[in-house]
């Protein structure tokens, strides 16, 4: 099956007349209960199919073709999207995305509390089915977006038994981005207090280059007994920090941020408070869920 494009929306697939293209690419109840909720929508181009066994009742397939302004909401594990683009080819044992899209927003609930808005993303990503898991593998991401750009590599392995947590390695560098909009950025595994505590604090800034890097399970995160790896660095520049309520923020900070997820550790070699210049600042946060910090 190829040709001319197919557009497809709820799942269902048009190409002239409608094709049950779906359910085959769903191999298995799970998966088409998921498509339907998922809501899928966009454009198929250069469609292939191919089948293994009877049509009705196939025994593998294999699917490739252009996909053009995808768009299908978040459920379960799966994030939301709207405007992907790219190359795809899939069996029902593993795939490969070739990622090129434009004006694109991601819907991560999990992580997240707003979709992100990117204006270019791009990665190849390969998944593959184990006995024990699903292997997903993301090399060569490129994001941009308004508040900085984003470039780095991803694996995660997602474990068919929902008891067991699925286990992430990543690998970030990031740069150009707009500390105003850091409440955006902040993820949800970090606890309630914190979160608010960073949205009124940071108050703007420049994030000239910063790193993340996580390997570990998502439920030991953040790996408090030491089965798991997270840090991420940032240096910011021209800050203001609005740290505690009724004292003058501190302005025009040049500071090295370093995180491992428990604690944190900001270092800045110079701001001020009102017209006072203060040199080199230590600020030392051994454990978040301590009540006082050290200076």
């Amino acid at each position: 099956m190829s040709g001319r494009p197919a557009a497809f929306r709820g799942g269902a697939c048009r190409r002239g007349g409608s094709c049950g293209l779906h359910r085959l690419a769903a191999s298995g109840a799970r998966a088409a209960r998921l498509a339907a909720r998922a809501q899928p929508a966009g454009v198929l181009n250069r469609l292939r199919l191919e089948l293994a066994g009877p049509v009705t009742a196939p025994t593998g397939y294999s699917v490739d073709g252009d996909l053009r302004d995808i768009r299908f909401a978040a459920h379960e594990r799966v994030p939301g999207v709207q405007g992907l683009s790219g190359r795809l080819s899939l069996s029902s044992d593993g795939g490969e995305f070739r990622l090129e899209s434009g004006e694109t927003r991601v819907a991560l609930p999990r992580i997240f509390r707003e979709p992100l808005a990117l204006q270019r993303l791009s990665s190849r990503i390969r998944w593959r089915q184990n006995p024990e898991d699903w292997f997903v593998q993301a090399q060569d991401i490129v994001l941009n977006a308004h508040d900085g750009r984003v470039r780095g590599d991803l694996e995660l392995r997602l474990p068919k038994d929902s008891g067991v947590s699925p286990v992430l390695k990543l690998r970030a560098d990031f740069s150009d981005g707009d500390g105003s909009h850091t409440a955006r950025y902040i993820p949800l595994v970090l606890p309630e207090a914190l979160r608010s505590w960073i949205e009124r604090a940071v108050v703007t800034g420049r994030v000239t280059d910063g790193s993340v890097l996580y390997h570990g399970a998502l439920r030991n995160y953040p790996f408090r007994d030491g089965k798991g790896r997270f840090e991420v660095r940032v240096h910011v520049k021209d800050g203001v920090f609005d740290y505690l309520p009724g004292w003058a923020p501190i302005h025009d900070i040049d500071a090295d941020i370093y995180s491992t997820g428990i604690g944190l550790l900001v270092t800045s070699a110079h701001s001020k408070i009102r017209n006072l210049d203060v040199g080199r600042m230590t600020v030392a946060i051994e454990d978040f869920k301590a009540r006082t910090g050290r200076w």
